[in-house]
């Protein structure tokens, strides 16, 4: 019998970790200086490092002058800059994944999805002020947390954008809502959209000078010094 009972306590702490590691959902592929990282229901912080995993509702915050990079199972790319705050709300393998950005730069590689058609959103990304549908795509996002304003420029791909009162507050069906809306714009490569709580919508999206794309589009650790990365 007590052979019996250990070898359930076995099995059940193997299924308590098999599905804990489930909600891992990204790990930090690289790194320049401090991050913290807040998980679900918890008050406290601990120091991000290198190989860390990353679950669902995880809250990520860079200090200044840092960077951090996570890997998603599927190998899309969220890179976070400096002084900057974002949540994992979720990245399922079997729908669109959705993050938050609080505060600061946000630079994301999403892979597509060949299994889905090319009008499914991969991933969704909100601030307070504006909402992004992303199918596979290059993109920088930067929202001003001190006047509130959000600005998008598109590296490849495509991303459908919409002005929103209240980004951080919307899930994800009224954000795939938003953007498949007649408001939203469609941010395409090269061209760079805005969103603010003065304007109605977000506004019409223009190209900006071939030179400036350029160096923004080869910055994707968001600053020119170079970062350690363990693969």
């Amino acid at each position: 019998m007590p052979s019996m009972m250990f070898v359930f306590f076995v099995f059940f702490i193997s299924l308590y970790h098999m599905l804990a590691a489930g909600n891992n959902v990204a790990k930090v592929t690289m790194m320049r200086g401090e991050a913290k990282i807040k998980l679900k229901g918890s008050d406290k912080t601990s120091n991000l490092k290198i190989n860390d995993w990353v679950q669902e509702e995880s809250m990520i915050q860079t200090a200044a002058k840092s960077f951090v990079r996570l890997t998603f199972n599927d190998q899309s790319q969220a890179n976070l800059g400096p002084n900057s705050k974002l949540v994992v709300n979720n990245f399922p393998k079997d729908g669109p994944g959705m993050i938050s950005v609080i505060e600061g730069q946000l630079r994301a590689k999403i892979e597509k999805d060949p299994l889905k058609g090319e009008q499914e959103n991969k991933v969704v990304v909100t601030t307070r002020t504006a909402a992004m549908g992303v199918r596979g795509t290059d993109f920088q996002v930067l929202f001003n947390g001190e006047n509130n304003v959000t600005s998008l420029l598109t590296f490849e791909g495509n991303v459908a954008m919409n002005k929103v009162d209240n980004g951080l507050g919307m899930d994800l069906r009224a954000v795939e809502s938003s953007v498949s809306s007649s408001d939203a714009v469609a941010v395409t490569a090269g061209q760079f959209s805005g969103s603010s709580p003065s304007m109605d919508v977000a506004t019409v999206p223009v190209k900006i000078s071939p030179a400036q794309f350029g160096s923004m589009k080869n910055n994707d650790t968001l600053e020119s010094s170079t970062a350690s990365s363990k693969k």
